[in-house]
């Protein structure tokens, strides 16, 4: 399930227009709707993708209670950013957004009305944007098999392999983070 969430982020991320399913700390940010692509499918794509990435963190100790708990607390706060969200987009945009939103479902799928995105996939898009995404599936996946090596052997310690991916994922998004902020080419 997370490679299927970052594949889908990858997908969605790659396709969209600048200036938009940004990262917005400050503020809301949309030059332009998203319809097509992936927004053609559902109103949150990349909320649905960490959905899935988030299940699969979730769901590998096999405690069913666990994954149950952290949909919850998911639901609770996106559902607060998806609100937050639609209101923006409906001041900004006002009937498009309206007629979109009527059409489109907010986090079930709906292939009936899929449209292909008019933008070709830029790997430079989901290179800048999605670096710190990859780090932190990586980094929850390391600490979860932490703490079943913990749960299982009482020692909390991190099997060899996930160091490497640690140290190799680290030094992407080290890379990548200077690329963006110190280069042109990002």
């Amino acid at each position: 399930m997370l490679s299927a969430g970052a594949c889908l982020r990858v997908w969605i991320v790659g396709k969209v227009p600048e200036g938009t399913s940004g990262r917005n700390r400050r503020e809301q940010v949309a030059e332009e709707l998203n319809t097509t692509g992936a927004y053609s499918l559902l109103r949150h794509p990349l909320y649905a993708a960490n959905a899935l990435m988030w299940s699969g963190v979730l769901l590998r100790p096999a405690i069913w209670w666990l994954w149950l708990v952290g949909m919850m607390m998911f639901a609770l706060v996106y559902e607060r950013i998806m609100l937050a969200e639609e209101a923006f987009l409906q001041r900004r945009f006002g009937a498009r957004f309206q007629s979109w939103a009527e059409q489109t479902p907010a986090l079930l799928l709906c292939f009936c009305r899929y449209r292909p995105a008019e933008l070709p996939f830029r790997w430079r898009s989901v290179l800048r944007r999605e670096y710190s995404t990859w780090w932190t599936a990586v980094a929850s996946f390391a600490v979860m098999e932490a703490l079943l090596q913990w749960r299982w052997t009482g020692t909390l310690g991190l099997p060899m392999p996930w160091w490497y991916a640690l140290g190799v994922v680290t030094g992407l998004l080290l890379g990548l983070r200077a690329l963006k902020h110190w280069t042109s080419w990002l």
